[in-house]
């Protein structure tokens, strides 16, 4: 039998402080055993119903067409009662009045979410396409259900091609308004979640390059060589903080 103490914490800090706590009353370091890892948390599915409602998950609209899924779940800051979340401007049609949201185990719609377009342009685009600055749209939330703001899902594991859907816990989206804002740059690794492909990783391969999607031009997007297919579009494109496994933090590049 060895004399020894496993301690576990779900903070960085935690951990720190727990240390020393137990240092502090003359236990060797030689036997304390220490993990940092999160809460408990079920699993479950990128593709599935579910609440509350995070970044990664599938959507859909009520009209039919084919699924994308959520980039964040978002708020204004001036005050309104209201909650919203973004996906990509291509995913829909924008001349439409439809709803979107997660079909229950029944086939219908439920807690659906309403969609909003963004307006304006930019003049000198290439013959025979229109102009925006991103491919984004908003989405505003119902009020009938329950999201989580700066959250998105993780699933269980990555692959550069195609991970799986199946998640367990979640990121937590780290902000970059003050200082150190973190940039991409090509070369960097960063990570997707979307509910066709899951978690997948790769690298920047563009800092600024010129896309379309369904005669619309972007002028300025950037491209990484992760996998993903049809489904993924709107999921969150994120870099880990750091390389340990149990630590949340991300910092929230775009949409795929």
């Amino acid at each position: 039998v060895e004399n020894r103490i496993d301690l576990g914490y779900s903070t960085e800090l935690g951990t720190v402080l727990g240390l020393e706590g137990v240092l502090s009353l003359g236990v060797p370091r030689s036997a304390i055993s220490i993990r940092q890892q999160g809460p408990v948390e079920l699993q479950g599915d990128l593709d599935s119903y579910t609440r509350p409602i995070v970044g990664g998950l599938r959507i859909e609209p009520d009209q039919g067409g084919g699924p994308c899924s959520i980039g964040a779940n978002v708020s204004l800051g001036n005050g309104e009662p209201f909650y919203y979340f973004i996906t990509a401007y291509h995913c829909f049609d924008p001349y439409l009045t439809f709803r979107v949201g997660q079909p229950n185990a029944n086939g219908t719609f439920a807690d659906a979410e309403q969609m909003a377009w963004p307006t304006g342009g930019l003049t000198g685009c290439p013959v025979g396409y229109q102009c925006k600055y991103a491919d984004v749209a908003l989405g505003r939330h119902d009020f009938v259900f329950s999201q989580w703001e700066g959250r998105i899902a993780k699933p269980i594991y990555s692959d550069p091609v195609s991970g799986t859907t199946t998640t367990s816990g979640h990121f937590e989206i780290k902000w970059t308004d003050t200082p150190p804002v973190v940039r991409p740059w090509v070369g960097m690794l960063v990570d997707k979640v979307g509910q066709a492909t899951g978690w997948t990783t790769g690298q920047v391969w563009g800092t600024c390059t010129g896309t379309s999607a369904n005669g619309i031009w972007y002028p300025c997007g950037f491209t990484a060589n992760y996998g993903s297919d049809g489904g993924d579009s709107g999921g969150p494109v994120i870099k880990q903080e750091d390389l340990y496994p149990n630590i949340h933090d991300v910092y929230l590049f775009g949409i795929h």
